[in-house]
């Protein structure tokens, strides 16, 4: 278990790291292939992140590996008739 958990964390810091080696459009793709396994994922709830959270987990996996602050917030706008 202790292996898989080595594993991924050696491809985020290839993917959403800043030093990463891959040029951008490589680096592009593979974030955009990340967002779509995030967005396809069924958890045992049955629930599933939209594509806009999956966009957003993968901002905050960025700026977390590259050391950056970072504050996520959605702002839910009701609109009155």
């Amino acid at each position: 278990m202790l292996k898989l958990g080595e594993d991924e964390k050696r491809r985020t810091y290839k993917l959403f790291g800043d030093n990463s080696n891959m040029n951008e459009k490589e680096k592009e793709a593979c974030v955009a292939t990340y967002q779509k396994e995030l967005a396809d994922e069924v958890y045992p709830n049955g629930g599933q992140l939209r594509d806009y959270q999956a966009e957003g987990v993968s901002w905050m996996m960025a700026n977390l590996i590259n050391q950056r602050s970072s504050i996520l917030a959605d702002e839910m706008v009701r609109k009155c008739s």
